[in-house]
């Protein structure tokens, strides 16, 4: 049962007084019982939101406040129909802007589709999707459970100089397309190998794989085909 149908229910059910009484009880049985993991949750809220206040920059101009280069704590829930929201964040956006003017609903897809790992905190440095064009994002976030994640984002520049697909030189299409099909299994075997003699090289793929790649292909976040290059996944 999805979280807001319980939530649901319990709130009918705590209109009748013997209920009540005996859910109010056995809540504080659980938080007696449940002490460590709910000191584990509230530490990993708390650091997000010090991740998000400490970094506040706010400058006066024209009489308004402007936030720049804010950090914000964001939560996601995902709703029964297995959508990822935005379901709230901190510090409120400026005036005239929305929660999903500060994290893209694709950033939201994207973070969704992650494999739930409760405390552990992934970190991308100047992420960003081909539906994003030329917006960038600093990201902290933990999937603390199938349906709740707690993180930390704010926008960055990309860096002058970073070429993106349209602007890709034509000497590179060799590159992108290299799929000589006679040598593939060398390629397999030789690939096996350096992975296996150098473990920061192995470390390196595989985080790509898991971090980049794979969330990016479960979220139907990319579209993959034969003609398909590097360069148009990222």
């Amino acid at each position: 049962m999805k979280k807001q149908a319980i939530l649901d229910q319990l709130n009918e059910l705590l209109n009748i007084p013997q209920l009540e009484r005996i859910v109010f009880h056995k809540m504080e049985e659980l938080k007696l019982y449940f002490r460590d993991e709910i000191k584990r949750y509230r530490d990993l809220k708390e650091y997000f939101k010090k991740s998000a206040y400490g970094h506040m920059e706010i400058l006066q101009a024209n009489k308004e406040m402007e936030k720049k280069n804010q950090t914000y704590h964001f939560e996601l829930h995902c709703s029964m129909d297995g959508l990822w929201q935005a379901t709230s964040i901190e510090p409120p956006p400026p005036s005239g802007y929305e929660i999903y003017d500060i994290i893209p609903e694709k950033i939201v897809e994207y973070i969704g589709s992650f494999t739930t790992t409760p405390g552990k905190i992934e970190k991308l440095k100047k992420f960003s999707l081909p539906a994003l064009k030329e917006k960038a994002f600093d990201l902290a976030f933990a999937k603390y459970s199938e349906w709740h994640v707690l993180g930390t984002i704010m926008r960055c520049k990309i860096p002058a100089g970073d070429s993106t697909k349209d602007e890709t030189p034509d000497h590179m299409t060799e590159i992108y397309y290299y799929d000589k099909k006679d040598t593939e299994k060398g390629d397999y075997k030789e690939l096996f190998y350096y992975m296996q003699k150098y473990p920061p090289l192995r470390h390196y793929f595989f985080t790509e794989f898991h971090m980049k790649v794979k969330p990016l292909i479960v979220g139907n976040l990319v579209e993959i085909t034969s003609s398909s290059q590097p360069v148009d996944l990222f």
